[in-house]
C-alpha cells in the first residue's frame, strides 16, 4: 500500500501531483488527436495528387460491438470518400475503406495481436481496411509506388490489405 501523508492509499493507485496516476491514464486515453503526424500529411497529400475522385477525411469514432457483447469505439487514422454524381447532384460518398498509417510502434507483436483484433471487428462490421507503411510516406522515391499501390487497394476487394515498404 502507498501512503498519501498518513492516510493509506488502495494498491495501484500513487499520486502524481494533484491526480491519481489511474485518473490521469483515464484523462489520456479520454484526449482527442488534434494534429496529423507528417506520415499522415503526406499521404493526403498523396491522395489529393492521385485522383480528385476520392477525398481521405479524418476517421470518425466508430462503435462496434463484439462477440461477447462488449461495445468498442475505434478510431481510424482516415476515411476514404468518393466524389459521385455531376454537377447539381454532385456528392462525396463514404466507402466503407478505413486508412491505417501504421509507424515502427506497430511492428511489435502485442501491437500487432491488437491491430488483427481490431481489423477483426472492422471487417466483421463492413468496413475494408489499408494499412499504409509510414516509412513510404518519408521519400519521394517511393510516392509514385505508393499512389499505384492505393489505387490497387481502393479497388480490390480483399478486407484487410497492407501497403509495405
Amino acid at each position: 500500500m502507498g501512503r498519501f501523508g498518513n492516510v493509506e492509499a488502495p494498491l495501484g493507485v500513487t499520486r502524481m501531483g494533484s491526480m491519481t496516476r489511474t485518473r490521469k491514464a483515464y484523462r489520456l486515453s479520454q484526449r482527442v488527436k488534434y494534429e496529423d503526424t507528417k506520415p499522415e500529411r503526406v499521404l493526403q497529400i498523396l491522395v489529393e495528387e492521385m485522383n480528385d475522385r476520392y477525398w481521405l477525411n479524418r476517421g470518425k469514432t466508430i462503435e462496434i460491438q463484439d462477440m461477447d457483447g462488449k461495445y468498442w469505439s475505434i478510431n481510424p487514422d482516415f476515411e476514404f470518400f468518393k466524389w459521385c454524381g455531376w454537377g447539381l447532384t454532385a456528392y462525396w460518398k463514404k466507402t466503407g475503406i478505413l486508412v491505417e498509417v501504421d509507424g515502427i510502434y506497430h511492428d511489435t507483436p502485442i501491437q500487432r495481436k491488437k491491430t488483427e483484433w481490431r481489423d477483426g471487428l472492422l471487417t466483421k462490421a463492413g468496413y475494408r481496411v489499408i494499412h499504409v507503411d509510414a516509412e513510404l510516406t518519408k521519400n519521394k522515391v517511393y510516392q509514385t509506388y505508393l499512389k499505384d499501390k492505393l489505387a490497387e487497394a481502393i479497388n480490390s476487394k480483399e478486407a484487410i490489405v497492407r501497403i509495405d515498404a
